[in-house]
């Protein structure tokens, strides 16, 4: 059965907009798993020409020590960020006609990266997944290591053993590539725009979520709060269901697929609504209110 959302306080325009994040964070996940899913055939590649375990763990290891790897793993690691940069830069382009922030927005997204929160955020988004790259391979190897081991114990020959390991070497490296393009996509996403938010002094933003039979209940719950990049929520905690983790914002934590879109005009809130602050959740009925309370107008 569907779930039910409560009802959504999102105006068209912000609706619009979130499907608009959502179908690029899709984009560059998709770009980055296909990319990743090269090194997949690089191992099955090595694993297939081995004539022994032994052989096969060398084989893997002077991969992971190649030149050759540490580059890939680099551009593989740049794309993905410069995909989801230029996903945020087009979303953003959405945002900035609906708004009245768009002179200032135009002008945040056509600077040089260097010297801001979002050239930060790509050379850290950059590092990150180059090592999370390379731990792949050892992983794989690891698994397969004790695979082999196990059957070898049985007293199989390494045919037998090397038609087995081939094809779970496959599943391994596929179930890490599919792990890392889905969890640091979506990562990378809320870190750049969140970057791009301090970049224009936007602090605000709606949570939303895909709304499908995937998403968890503590970020359907989530659907529609208005949050603060300075405040993230904790969505466990707040909805009472889950395991309590640290607070995050959305894309913060492995297999979230939920978006944040940034609120650059009051004008395009939809009241009442429910907002988050220093963990609990406040009712705000009305613009005004809402900008008397946290923007400090009308004092």
């Amino acid at each position: 059965m569907a779930y039910r959302y409560r009802r959504t306080i999102l105006t068209p325009e912000i609706k619009k907009i979130l499907e608009k994040a959502e179908a690029e964070r899709r984009i560059s996940e998709r770009k980055y798993s296909n990319m990743l899913r090269k090194m997949v055939r690089e191992i099955q590649k090595l694993m297939g020409n081995a004539t022994s375990m032994t052989v096969a763990m060398k084989e893997l290891n002077a991969y992971m020590n190649s030149a050759d790897f540490k580059r890939f793993a680099r551009l593989a690691s740049e794309r993905m960020a410069t995909n989801s940069a230029a996903g945020i830069h087009r979303t953003w382009k959405e945002a900035a006609k609906a708004s009245g922030r768009g002179k200032d927005i135009y002008k945040a997204i056509s600077k040089e990266l260097t010297g801001t929160a979002t050239g930060r955020a790509v050379q850290d988004i950059v590092y990150r997944n180059s090592l999370l790259i390379k731990t792949v391979p050892h992983n794989v190897a690891e698994d397969l290591s004790k695979t082999a081991n196990e059957m070898t114990r049985r007293g199989l020959r390494w045919e037998d053993i090397s038609a087995e390991i081939q094809e779970k070497c496959v599943g391994l490296a596929k179930h890490e590539v599919n792990r890392i393009a889905r969890t640091e996509s979506a990562k990378a996403t809320t870190a750049l725009l969140q970057a791009r938010c301090q970049d224009v002094g936007v602090d605000w933003y709606i949570w939303g979520s895909c709304k499908d039979e995937r998403v968890r209940d503590s970020h359907k719950f989530m659907e529609g709060i208005v949050c603060r990049w300075s405040d993230p929520p904790n969505p466990e905690a707040l909805s009472g269901k889950g395991q309590i983790r640290n607070s995050y914002h959305p894309g913060g934590v492995y297999n979230c697929r939920c978006v944040a879109l940034p609120i650059t005009d009051v004008r395009l809130m939809s009241f009442p609504c429910r907002v988050h602050v220093s963990g609990k959740l406040v009712t705000i009925r009305t613009e005004a209110e809402f900008r008397k309370k946290f923007l400090g107008d009308g004092e």
